[in-house]
């Protein structure tokens, strides 16, 4: 399984502002890319988010974040001030499932 890591600082109040964009046009998109195996968006902060993209394989990876990223920068663009892109094998996997909030 390979990961790809993009940590994303927004302008005030993009998070939400990114939201409705994010569930129309990005999320859809990453679904139908071959190896697609799972996406997390993580709050970090008012005005920060870390995603972790999981595939297959890392060619798969590669392959789909290069097709996609112009289609996330378009639909997002206007609500993100910096991302950072992070690349690697994931090493740990525990599974299972999270606990009730």
């Amino acid at each position: 399984m390979y990961a790809s890591v993009l940590n994303v600082t927004f302008h005030p109040g993009g998070v939400e502002a990114a939201l409705p964009a994010f569930h129309e046009q990005v999320a859809p998109a990453y679904t139908s890319v071959e190896g697609f195996q799972h996406y997390y968006v993580v709050r970090t902060g008012d005005t920060t988010a870390v995603t972790l993209l999981l595939f297959d394989t890392q060619a798969q990876a590669e392959a789909g974040v290069e097709r996609l990223l112009p289609l996330v920068q378009q639909a997002l663009g206007d609500h993100v001030a910096s991302m950072e892109r992070h690349w690697g094998e994931v090493i740990v996997d525990l599974g299972g499932s999270a606990p009730p909030s």
